[in-house]
């Protein structure tokens, strides 16, 4: 039988439109991990059994993230669960492995296989325009759960870097008074010849009380009994960070609205973030095509 040429398996449907895209170019195109994705993926040849379909690929396609614990793929839209090290002991050195923020341990096991891969998520251009969509987004979240307007609102933003930066722009076009809270005093030197307000991440709760926004980009627990003790009623608390920021328990016994709002380009922007994640795609595909 005739090798298919790409092989998505799960993620998103920003991985529909990528893979729709990449079909429009005269691609081979078909996907895995999608039965319960509706109409969307009606279009594209959507196998139900990964290990028959994985010998039919030259390259396999994986999503952003491609794993969310290290030991299951990310198949929000499918009705089983692969196991990553089942999903790799069923492909071959042959084929090329395409991802999103891979881990050590995955890669590890990509290479004891001598299987070739590539995450295509250190793309630097890729990397700008998801930040990009994430900012854009967590503002379309924030408009949707509150009465306020960014106009003259108070914004903390814990973090300042892709996404924190786009963010502060962003608001700074609402003319909301941004405050940018970090640790490194270069850090804050730059956001504030940029315009903002900035503070150091361990004194947040010396003016917690004033903001009616507050968008957390760092992976680590920043806003703890100490500080949510001391927040404003009426904040809206939205977590972009991998890992959470808030301790969400005392966050809602406090009786706070937080918002724990990850992956947002595959939610609210899957056609834009999938053709960017296609061009970069398309790119190693042409880089590593065989013959």
């Amino acid at each position: 039988m005739r090798r298919r040429s790409v092989l998505f398996v799960g993620g998103d449907i920003r991985q529909i439109y990528c893979a729709e895209f990449l079909s429009k170019c005269g691609l081979e195109v078909s996907v895995f991990g999608f039965d319960k994705a509706g109409s969307r993926a009606a279009e594209l040849v959507n196998f139900s059994s990964l290990k028959v379909v994985l010998s039919l690929a030259d390259f396999i396609v994986l999503p952003l993230p491609f794993s969310f614990d290290d030991i299951y793929l990310n198949l929000p839209y499918c009705s089983e669960k692969i196991e990553v090290r089942d999903f790799v002991k069923n492909i071959d050195s042959s084929q090329i492995v395409l991802y999103g923020k891979g881990s050590t341990r995955f890669e590890k096991m990509l290479e004891e296989s001598s299987i070739k891969h590539f995450d295509y998520f250190k793309d630097e251009v890729l990397t700008l325009k998801n930040a990009a969509y994430t900012a854009e987004s967590a503002l379309q979240i924030a408009a949707e759960n509150s009465e306020r307007s960014f106009y003259d609102s108070e914004v903390l933003i814990t973090g300042y870097g892709r996404i924190g930066e786009y963010l502060a722009n962003l608001l700074k076009v609402y003319n909301a008074k941004v405050t940018v809270a970090v640790r490194r005093e270069e850090i804050k030197q730059r956001a504030r010849l940029h315009g903002l307000n900035a503070i150091d991440i361990e004194k947040i709760g010396n003016t917690a009380q004033k903001y009616d926004f507050v968008f957390n980009t760092v992976d680590k627990q920043i806003f703890d009994f100490s500080v949510l003790k001391n927040m404003n009623e009426d904040v809206l608390l939205i977590d972009l960070a991998s890992k959470s920021g808030f301790d969400s328990v005392t966050a809602n016994n406090i009786g706070l609205k937080l918002i724990t709002a990850r992956g947002l380009p595959g939610k609210l922007l899957p056609c834009s973030s999938g053709f960017a994640q296609a061009q970069v795609i398309l790119r190693l595909i042409g880089e590593n095509r065989h013959g």
